[in-house]
């Protein structure tokens, strides 16, 4: 089954039963170069599914909504206060992870040494905002002095396929045959799809089934 999209690309083939587990009858992957908008895609499709009778289970692969803290970096301020990317970089990692590239030795034995800040709550934008920075002068600089820092939703994990962002929206089907699913899948596509995904074809919707 083939059914034309606008801007897009959709294919058909089989789903893999390899494994023991059971695929979904019926998946759409969407692929494109901005992970918002595909994100936001999957969620149009989501719904488009659950309004054709006959499906239930319906989920996708990746999901926005986990909180997270975004820094962007001001390359002016920060070249005006003296200070490096790499300065910044190697604090944060302390900051976050910490770093073990130092070593102790003693005798014949080697001990890995983790230097990590103290104190220090990676889920505190406030204390993401004070975090400091020593440059070129000696001088402390707040992290808020030249980089913005804002609470925000991220995708749940990263999918790529062939290096582009990708995310898969499935369902299960009962009471009718999944080919006939997908076809009235693809027509609700077709009639809600975004004005990007019409225009630009760099996105791609891919429909798999049996």
């Amino acid at each position: 089954m083939q059914e034309s999209i606008p801007g897009a690309k959709i294919t058909a083939s089989p789903v893999s039963m390899v494994g023991g587990g059971t695929a979904a009858p019926i998946q759409f992957q969407i692929q494109g170069p901005n992970l918002d908008s595909v994100l936001a895609y999957s969620e149009t499709i989501k719904e488009v599914i659950k309004s054709v009778p006959g499906t239930f289970e319906i989920k996708a692969s990746v999901e926005g909504g986990n909180p997270e803290i975004s820094v962007k970096i001001d390359r002016e301020k920060l070249a005006s206060l003296n200070l490096s990317l790499d300065v910044v970089g190697n604090t944060m990692q302390n900051a976050y992870t910490g770093n073990d590239q130092s070593k102790l030795l003693q005798g014949d034995d080697e001990y890995p040494i983790k230097v990590q800040l103290d104190e220090f709550d990676r889920k505190n934008i406030n204390d993401i905002r004070n975090l400091t920075f020593q440059n070129t002068n000696g001088e402390l600089i707040k992290l808020s002095q030249f980089a913005s820092i804002i609470s925000t939703t991220g995708p749940s994990k990263l999918e790529r396929k062939d290096k582009i962002p990708s995310v898969t929206v499935e369902a299960q089907v009962i009471g009718r045959p999944a080919g006939t699913v997908g076809q009235d899948m693809c027509l609700g596509i077709n009639d809600d799809q975004p004005e990007y995904f019409r225009n630009v074809r760099t996105y791609h919707v891919n429909w798999i089934g049996n």
